[in-house]
């Protein structure tokens, strides 16, 4: 983008004002957002914006495009791309409702019923999760997510499933994840959980990096504040971070 004069506004922005003097623009299509004061953004709409870089980083962020793009037909593409493309099936799986702290905010309560997944269920949870695949032939891949409570308070049970589908016809195709607030992660869950799901040195090669007590630090100082941990174990490489907003 050469001049300010060439570009267009998205069809599928949307504005919102998230203070004063500031606004954000969120492409529902594209899935990106930026903020913008309020000035540029009158600037933007009466298409007299000269900043480069910002201009750029609106075009990068599929925010404005040129003249030579045509949104609705990348919008049916995209329709299209979604109708056709491969299917995957995602279960949940609760193997404990207990947990080993007592966030105030927590969405389940501070009196949690100490349940857990006994083997016979998680076995049936795998037999469904097989025969479901087999059922639809289409599905190409199985997401299967730890949740609790705390599931590292059940660690033999997420170690019995993931053994039970890696052995199963599911091995190249399943992936496993984990929601967990990091407290209880140690060095031998690690390397327990990394040969339950065949992964790979250089795949966990990142965790052990970390520093789980780090990351337990970094937890217990936000104990008041809502917390939301996701533990990818079925795609950990040298790029990837734990989250902790």
């Amino acid at each position: 983008m050469s001049t300010n004069s060439e570009y267009i506004l998205s069809l599928f922005n949307i504005y919102l004002e998230l203070e004063k003097g500031t606004y954000g623009i969120y492409n529902t299509l594209h899935d990106s957002a930026i903020s913008i004061s309020r000035d540029n953004l009158l600037k933007l709409r009466k298409n007299s914006l000269s900043d480069k870089n910002l201009l750029q980083t609106l075009h990068e962020n599929k925010i404005i495009h040129n003249n030579k793009f045509n949104e609705k037909d990348y919008f049916k593409y995209y329709i299209n791309k979604l109708k056709y493309a491969p299917v995957y099936a995602s279960f949940v799986l609760m193997v404990t409702s207990s947990c080993n702290m007592n966030c105030q905010y927590c969405f389940e309560g501070t009196n949690k019923p100490e349940l857990n997944m006994s083997k016979r269920t998680a076995k049936s949870a795998v037999e469904y999760i097989i025969k479901s695949s087999r059922t639809n032939t289409s599905i190409q891949d199985i997401f299967i997510s730890f949740f609790g409570g705390e599931p590292l308070l059940n660690r033999k049970i997420i170690e019995s499933v993931c053994h039970q589908i890696r052995g199963s016809e599911l091995k190249d195709t399943a992936h496993f994840s984990i929601t967990t607030n990091l407290t209880l992660l140690n060095n031998n869950d690690i390397q327990s959980m990394s040969q339950a799901m065949n992964l790979t040195k250089t795949e966990t090669g990142y965790i052990d990096k970390l520093g789980v007590g780090d990351a337990i630090v970094k937890v217990k100082s936000r104990f008041t504040q809502p917390l939301h941990v996701h533990f990818p174990l079925y795609k950990i490489n040298h790029n990837s971070s734990v989250g902790i907003p």
